[in-house]
């Protein structure tokens, strides 16, 4: 009974040092969650750069593709032209079909940006077709077949100059897309890393100094507790085993040998 109410006695209260330790606690995982967060967004905008430089890519690989087939068709018709074989019409009519299959994929990887490059190829590989067409039913070696000949050669011409054009663009942001994605946070791997070490150094910086400055304290506490201790005890002895209470007016006792007060 004697050593609880000791005990009690000797419970004061808590020391700045302690509410200052909690306090750097407090932002030291205040900083940890603004970097977690930070990095969870960085990861999140690279995953989503790399997925649009995908996309760029495969839209590359597409305009080629739709290039490469609506050449096909115009050096068959060329062909026929030349030689009048039902064999380049075939060719024709089966590169004309790839290109629309093609085309419509094209127009599926689009964004908005570049969509009306994409809406311009179409209408330029129209004319150049439908020109064909009619060169193909006008009479051989006609003036009218001659003149469709040539426009749709400059509609080709058209055509190729307006996907060279789509795929340079294609190619500037592919590249810029690429080294977005090596970079976090806007800037390179080195400062981001410098960025969110700073963050931490405060936090290290007090964590140090209270730790410096609380050591003198903690030892000068630790010597009055140990004294205070021995003091009580001692009185307690002396007291015959009564029990102690503590007032804010000083030490009183259950039995009549009890110290009181003035």
């Amino acid at each position: 009974m004697i050593n609880t109410r000791i005990g009690a006695a000797m419970k004061s209260p808590r020391s700045i040092i302690i509410y200052a330790w909690a306090g750097v606690v407090l932002q030291a995982l205040l900083v940890v969650g603004v970097v977690i967060f930070v990095l969870v967004g960085a990861a999140y905008q690279r995953s989503a750069t790399v997925d649009l430089h995908q996309t760029v890519q495969a839209m590359q690989i597409a305009n080629l593709t739709a290039r490469g087939d609506f050449l096909d068709a115009q050096r068959a018709v060329r062909g026929y032209q030349a030689t009048k074989q039902d064999r380049f019409l075939a060719t024709y009519d089966d590169d004309q079909d790839q290109f629309v299959v093609s085309l419509r994929m094209l127009r599926g990887l689009a964004w908005p940006a570049v969509l009306s490059g994409v809406r311009m190829q179409a209408n330029t590989a129209q004319a150049a077709f439908q020109a064909g067409d009619r060169a193909v039913a006008a009479a051989p070696g006609s003036g009218t077949a001659s003149r469709l000949y040539s426009r749709a050669s400059a509609s080709a011409d058209r055509f190729t100059g307006q996907s060279a054009a789509l795929q340079e663009r294609l190619t500037t942001e592919s590249n810029a897309l690429a080294r977005m994605s090596e970079r976090i946070l806007g800037v390179g791997l080195p400062v981001s890393t410098a960025v969110l070490a700073g963050l931490m150094l405060p936090v290290l910086v007090i964590a140090l100094g209270l730790r410096w400055t609380s050591r003198p304290l903690h030892s000068v506490t630790g010597m009055v507790r140990r004294r205070a201790m021995a003091s009580l005890r001692k009185l307690s002895l002396g007291m015959g085993g009564a029990s102690l209470l503590v007032t804010p007016f000083g030490w009183t006792g259950s039995s009549s040998t009890c110290c009181r007060t003035p």
